[in-house]
């Protein structure tokens, strides 16, 4: 809708350009997080809510990055409408999800078993995206290019997850051993090591997939996502052996190191849609945002702890692993959905709709 047509979409010139859109809709995002994480106490929050939360992301990722928010499709609604109708859609597939994952995977229950495959899921979710394209259902119709990949997600998820170990915690919690699998990784490291993969495999995108964009074969599906996979478990272990092996870290914390810059990565890419790197050729476009997503995840980490410091009280952010968990549920259960949710669902409402690329 345009701005004659509608007086109350703002007009000045800083609602239609870089960075303040985006550092708008950061303002808003994370402004929505403490809000409703003022609301939960820690057990709800670290239990029922991360379950849920996080089981509504790969429907996000499906909307956001394989349809591009036109699908179902809303493109006749204006907004506020067709950011309403995607997110409730999203709702729906989500909670749907949530339900049929506490029944078959969680035993009829929120527990850490559960919880860790719903997370570990999304690592999968963007693999599958991002690395492979879609493949190899990247040239079916638009609903089938969509809930294909996300039902093999769980499939995939449920073969992957028979590796995890779980033993530490069936010997606290008896009746988890009904549910959980005896693999020969222990599930802390195997959820950690998961998301130190999926950092990796965000850091190309702001690269471009620098350096192998420089060889046309290798950008070919399913060439892409196999090398992007391989690369990604490589720098993976090369990490593990630095700060696990060498510098002595637990996997857990070295898993937040890696979502806070993960969450930097997000902030950069999504509300502010590659600002500052983008004015700059590859791969310098890659690696200014890097260092600058490094500086926004520190910002972040730093802010979060605070808040949770606060409500949660000290005792509880001395608690390990509950502590990790906390900060990891903020950044990535709450926080990127609604970077997702508001920068692209709902196009930075009440702003003026994002203008095309060489107009920003």
């Amino acid at each position: 809708m345009s701005n004659a047509v509608n007086p109350d979409i703002p007009t000045a010139k800083w609602t239609m350009v870089q960075p303040w859109r985006g550092i708008f809709a950061v303002l808003v995002s994370v402004g929505l997080t403490i809000g409703i994480a003022a609301n939960f106490k820690v057990d709800a929050w670290a239990g029922w809510f991360t379950a849920w939360s996080c089981a509504l992301v790969p429907i996000q990722v499906i909307i956001g990055l394989v349809w591009c928010a036109n699908y179902p499709p809303v493109q006749k609604f204006d907004q506020p409408w067709r950011g309403l109708a995607l997110t409730l859609f999203q709702l729906l597939i989500g909670s749907i999800t949530t339900l049929f994952l506490i029944k078959y995977v969680g035993g009829g229950s929120i527990n850490p078993v559960l919880n860790t495959f719903i997370i570990s899921s999304v690592v999968v979710t963007f693999f599958l995206v991002i690395a492979l394209g879609c493949w190899p259902f990247q040239k079916l119709s638009t609903p089938a290019r969509g809930f294909l990949p996300f039902l093999c997600v769980f499939v995939i998820m449920a073969l992957l997850f028979r590796l995890f170990n779980f033993n530490d915690l069936v010997a606290i919690i008896p009746p988890l051993a009904a549910i959980a699998p005896a693999g020969p990784i222990p599930w802390d490291v195997a959820v950690s090591f998961f998301l130190v993969m999926f950092a990796f495999l965000f850091a190309f995108v702001p690269l471009g997939m620098w350096p192998l964009c420089k060889f046309p074969r290798l950008m070919k599906q399913p060439v892409l996502g196999v090398v992007l996979i391989i690369l990604c478990l490589i720098l993976a272990y090369v990490s593990w052996l630095v700060f696990v092996n060498g510098f002595g870290m637990k996997p857990l914390n070295v898993m937040l190191g890696f979502i806070c810059f993960v969450a930097g990565m997000l902030t950069i890419f999504v509300p502010l849609q590659g600002w500052p790197g983008r004015s700059f050729t590859q791969p310098a476009n890659g690696f200014i945002n890097l260092i600058l997503s490094g500086v926004v995840a520190v910002i972040l980490y730093y802010f979060y702890q605070y808040f949770a410091v606060s409500h949660f009280g000290v005792e509880t952010m001395k608690n390990f692993p509950m502590n990790i968990f906390i900060l990891a549920e903020m950044m990535l259960g709450v926080t990127f959905p609604l970077y997702v949710t508001y920068s692209i669902f709902f196009d930075y409402w009440p702003l003026p709709p994002t203008p095309p690329p060489a107009e920003q």
